[in-house]
């Protein structure tokens, strides 16, 4: 009997032995993860996507940029389109920095007929075209009077001249009887006696003859 149980001990130890030297193959249902590469590819392609848009996005702030600029002051420019319609109106190439106000005015009162001591596009005078400018478009009162314009403003320079100063001529009289509002490049808008409201060029050698500064309010 006693020989039995250390017949049957040895057996185990030996089956135990058995085991830990060939341990069981895992099933299938048991697999070690697997490295995950779709992750890593969405990570990639996520940030592929957003380099693309990041570029887009500057490319298009850079066009919106060249578009449409704005002057020292923050005003926005005339567009492409715009400048081009007055440049045609206008007869010059407009400068896309012009204050749009100012030139939509000009246009729409191009043609009102001379009227002495009118001040209204049923027809109007040098000085009350120029008064009706500066209360529309700059809200400042003016004198009624060519020379008493002069009187209340700064002189200014031909060559300092700037959008929306005044331009002053002497036509055959000591005292100034005369009065436009400046644009650029020498052109400026004016009631004349012959057409009504005009624009013409300081550099015309009627005006050029007669011109004798400008002044700024």
């Amino acid at each position: 009997m006693k020989n039995a149980k250390i017949y049957i001990f040895l057996i185990s130890l030996f089956l135990a032995s058995c085991v830990s030297l060939f341990p069981s193959k895992p099933s299938s249902g048991s697999r070690l993860p697997e490295r995950s590469t779709g992750s890593r590819l969405s990570s990639r392609t996520n940030k592929a996507d957003t380099k693309n848009t990041t570029t887009e996005n500057t490319t298009a702030e850079n066009a919106n940029t060249e578009t449409k600029s704005t002057d020292s002051k923050g005003k926005a420019n005339l567009s492409s389109p715009q400048a081009t319609q007055y440049s045609q109106t206008f007869g010059y190439p407009v400068n896309r920095q012009a204050n749009p106000a100012l030139l939509a005015m000009v246009k729409d009162w191009l043609g009102t007929p001379y009227q002495y001591a009118g001040s209204s596009k049923s027809g109007a005078d040098c000085s009350g075209f120029v008064q009706q400018v500066y209360l529309k478009i700059y809200e400042k009162p003016t004198s009624r009077t060519a020379d008493g314009m002069e009187a209340q403003s700064k002189s200014i320079s031909k060559s300092g001249l700037k959008e929306g100063d005044m331009v002053f001529f002497k036509i055959n009289t000591p005292d100034v009887g005369h009065v436009g509002v400046y644009l650029q490049d020498g052109y400026f808008a004016h009631a004349s006696t012959a057409k009504g409201v005009v624009i013409s060029n300081l550099s015309e050698t009627y005006y050029e003859k007669y011109f004798v500064g400008g002044g700024r309010l």
